[in-house]
């Protein structure tokens, strides 16, 4: 009977657990749900995920670039990797080809990672502190604490919520570790190994997700030694392979972020200041959660400046800790404190980092910081167990934490909300500035675009890239001189700056001042050699000077980078087909189809060569696939009407004619092509009406006029045959044949 009773019980607390785990999924779904139908934002979004080139080119290569060194900075590949998966997934959406990057997708990814951190937490807490509501509180707390909004309503935030699911994971599975090791319960099942194999995994996965993870150990210890009182020996000697793969993981992240990018660099003691003054601002914002922002405008040099409220910001943490060691002797508050500043250790400010020029705090650094106020919340009612007195206060305090948190994802749901919001925020946020007139430039409202740049420059002088963009507009309005300068300041607030080389280059170009381009692209090659944009358009800029053999190779070179970029592969085709390698050009538009089967220009383009080649079966299926992707295509419904007219589909071949004329009316050749199918089958009438169309499309037509007269001597109306020969005579297509076939109707 008692084992009856214990499997009885096992089972029911396992679907105790389900039905929890499925109510706080509920929760962050309600809490949060709306974020799945934002947009992406100009916010960082556009440089990892939608316009992230490594990423709309996903190839075996490309992912394999994430493995190999930082990009954009940080050595995250883990998390890119789970972006190059959801953007594969996203090809798959309706409308993929349309729109690559599905954001919904994007968003729903950050939703459901965050429940799943929401339920690691809670069995974590449950283990933890030994009790199961109070697991469920202090998980509600993590989930729904307002300053977990950032992370999870924006998809670069993406990066905090999985660092967050493979720290979590870490710390439950290290400490079911300690729990068989110390209780020897599976000792000869060897369990507590793989407890402590699945957790050393776990942490190097979430030192690949973001490198704040190398703090884990410490963490880790903290749990085990202090809440789970472990002997300390034993727990170091289990954390000491762990410790080492910290330190190759701090080198990586600091060569990709060194020193020199900072505009301004604090002494040793100003960074204590500086970390003083961002744990105020976190304690603060954790028990005050309004005003929330992305950029908070709060850098080292600012606060610094801010005399003398710097030293009372500054050096109230540790006049705080010196109470708390003074004080208190409970090793809950101590651990909860320790966790709290230990996550948060990296981006305080006592090591440079590159968002630190924009500010030192933001919200989605507390993420997982987080564990440590839902660690004192377990504790707190552990300690008062069916208190209403503490309990009520609890409730209303995750109620409220619940509606500021739905209420404040409303500001991430597109980029113009966003950066409009940024600025009720902090008035003097340059980047809200810089994006607000990228959204306007992006939209056509080109003076506000340029007001909203300057707005930009005038708070931050050095930005390079409001210069750029301001290139970019300037060079939309066709005011290349002035693109040139912008472009240039920026150069000279960095000189290493690619984009910018590509940018005067392509202007040169467009000026046919050819030399000066070819020397910016050879630049920007310079300062990035796996530039694919540079390549492309310097094969652009061959292949205007007629160096196709230079065009193809640097076409080449760009499609070694983008292997599925499409257009690369069809321009390598369209060279090759002028050079008459027909067979050549072939091969490329059959990758390009390979990789988009929906674009229609490559298929078109396949049907010219297949037509040359007199391959006319091949040259029809080629242009039906390239109407049925894209029914606008003309020039195919044209050439589909020539193919199908000489296999004798006469009936088809009409219909395409006059689809090419109804969707160009105001274009001579299907009326003229038509017309002529009409007068080889004796269909006088409609030959007439479809010649009369082409010539009324284009008055200067003269092969039209010639065919009019020709058709008008067959119908025996002499007068208007001898009209319409001398109109194309005129215009120089002159028929001596024709001409001398009318010469005895001629009026003396």
């Amino acid at each position: 009977m008692s084992a009856a009773r214990s499997r009885m019980a096992r089972c029911s607390g396992r679907w105790r657990w389900v039905w929890t785990a499925g109510a706080l999924v509920l929760v962050v779904a309600v809490v949060y749900g709306r974020v799945v139908g934002f947009e992406f934002l100009d916010y960082d979004d556009n440089l990892n995920v939608y316009e992230n080139p490594l990423l709309s080119n996903i190839s075996a290569s490309n992912l394999l670039r994430f493995w190999q060194k930082p990009f954009e900075g940080l050595y995250i590949p883990l998390t890119y990797t789970v972006w190059a998966l959801l953007t594969k997934i996203s090809s798959f959406l309706p409308g993929s080809h349309d729109r690559i990057f599905n954001p919904q997708l994007f968003h729903a990814a950050n939703l459901l990672v965050h429940a799943a951190n929401t339920v690691v937490l809670f069995s974590l807490l449950r283990v933890v502190v030994k009790s199961y509501w109070p697991a469920v509180g202090g998980a509600l707390l993590f989930a729904l604490h307002p300053l977990q909004v950032e992370s999870v309503a924006w998809v670069t935030g993406f990066k905090a919520v999985l660092y967050g699911f493979f720290s979590l994971m870490t710390l439950l599975l290290y400490v079911l570790h300690g729990n068989e090791r110390e209780t020897g319960a599976s000792s000869s099942s060897g369990q507590w190994l793989l407890f402590y194999l699945a957790s050393f995994g776990c942490f190097v996965s979430a030192m690949l997700t973001m490198p704040s993870a190398v703090v884990l150990p410490l963490v880790a210890g903290i749990i085990a030694i202090v809440l789970m009182a472990r002997p300390w020996r034993v727990v170091v000697r289990e954390l000491i392979p762990w410790l080492v793969l910290v330190a190759p993981v701090a080198l990586v992240t600091k060569g990709a972020q060194p020193d020199i990018q900072q505009v301004f660099l604090p002494t040793l003691g100003q960074r204590f200041l500086v970390a003083g003054d961002t744990l105020s601002f976190y304690l603060g914002k954790f028990l005050f959660p309004f005003r929330l922002g992305p950029d908070y405008g709060r850098t080292p040099e600012l606060v610094l400046g801010d005399t003398p409220w710097v030293y009372l910001t500054g050096l109230a943490p540790y006049l705080l800790a010196g109470i708390l060691l003074w004080r208190c002797r409970n090793a809950w508050v101590w651990a909860a404190v320790g966790i709290f500043v230990v996550v948060l250790a990296p981006v305080l400010g006592f090591l440079s980092f590159t968002f630190q020029d924009m500010s030192t705090v933001a919200d989605r650094y507390c993420y997982l910081a987080m564990i440590g106020p839902a660690v004192f919340c377990g504790w707190a009612l552990c300690r008062w167990p069916g208190r209403w007195v503490v309990i009520a206060p609890f409730i209303i305090i995750l109620i409220t934490f619940a509606v500021i948190s739905a209420a404040q994802t409303r500001h991430w749901r597109d980029s113009f909300v966003f950066n409009t919001y940024a600025l009720s925020v902090n008035p003097r946020s340059w980047l809200a500035f810089h994006n607000l007139g990228l959204w306007y430039f992006e939209n056509g409202q080109m003076d506000t675009a340029i007001a909203h740049y300057e707005r930009a420059l005038a708070l931050k002088p050095n930005s390079f890239k409001a210069y750029n963009n301001l290139g970019m507009i300037y060079d939309r309005l066709g005011q290349k001189d002035k693109a040139i300068e912008s472009y240039k300041k920026a150069l000279l607030i960095k000189p290493n700056y690619p984009l910018v080389c590509n940018n005067i280059a392509v202007i040169y170009k467009g000026l046919k001042r050819y030399d000066e381009a070819f020397s910016y692209y050879q630049k920007a090659l310079a300062l990035d050699p796996e530039f694919a944009e540079v390549h492309a358009n310097l094969g652009n800029l061959y292949r205007v000077l007629g160096k196709a053999e230079d065009a193809v190779a640097s076409y080449r070179q760009a499609l070694a980078l983008r292997p599925n970029n499409v257009e690369l592969a069809n321009d390598i085709g369209l060279i090759y087909a002028e050079e008459g390698r027909l067979l050549e050009a072939i091969d490329y538009y059959r990758k390009a189809v390979k990789v988009n089967p929906e674009f229609a220009e490559a298929h078109a383009n396949m049907g010219v060569a297949y037509k040359i080649l007199g391959q006319t079966p091949a040259a029809i299926a080629a242009f039906r696939q390239a109407v049925a992707h894209d029914p606008g295509l003309v020039e195919a419904y044209i050439n589909l009407g020539y193919l199908l007219s000489s296999a004798e589909g006469y009936a088809e071949a009409i219909q395409m004619y006059q689809q090419a004329g109804v969707l160009s009316p105001d274009n001579e050749i299907p009326h003229y092509a038509l017309g002529t199918l009409y007068g080889e089958l004796g269909r006088d009438r409609e030959a007439l009406d479809a010649f009369q169309r082409a010539v009324a499309a284009n008055p200067d037509f003269g092969p039209g006029y010639l065919a009019l007269s020709r058709l008008f001597l067959r119908t025996k109306d002499y007068d208007r045959a001898v009209e319409f020969a001398d109109r194309a005579k005129k215009l120089g297509y002159a028929d001596r044949d024709q001409l001398d076939a009318l010469a005895p109707y001629r009026k003396r």
